[in-house]
């Protein structure tokens, strides 16, 4: 049993197996042609702790292509302060993304549920 693991921390250099998993899913992604997908979906994940959970209620990541990040607001509010805070949201999803986007534009839009009025998100 000790050859195998002095292998494992060898070989390892220090990256947990979760990293690892991570590697092999994104080089995955990019052979089938499907990473754009999966940075919306990091993307999303990440949403609610970019933006607070006040304005994560008030919206949500649409699309990330061609370096814009397209996102639904629930009303004029929500979307002012998605556009005030532009610059740290294009950050923080480089951070968490393989992909940094140039822009971000933002709809008023929702469908589904009725959103919340501004005074109930708590931003």
């Amino acid at each position: 049993m000790r050859g195998p693991a002095r292998r494992r921390r060898r070989s390892g250099e220090g990256s947990s197996a979760l990293t690892a998993v991570r590697d092999i899913l994104r080089h995955a992604a990019h052979t089938l042609g499907i990473e754009p997908a999966v940075h919306l979906v990091e993307a999303r994940e990440a949403w609610t702790g970019i933006v607070g959970p006040g304005l994560a209620r008030a919206s949500r990541v649409l699309s990330l292509r061609g370096g814009v990040l397209v996102v639904a607001a629930a009303h004029p509010l929500a979307a002012q302060e998605l556009r005030l805070r532009r610059e740290d949201i294009l950050a923080a999803i480089g951070q968490r993304v393989a992909v940094t986007p140039r822009r971000l534009q933002v709809v008023i839009r929702w469908e589904g549920k009725t959103a919340e009025t501004p005074t109930e998100t708590g931003f």
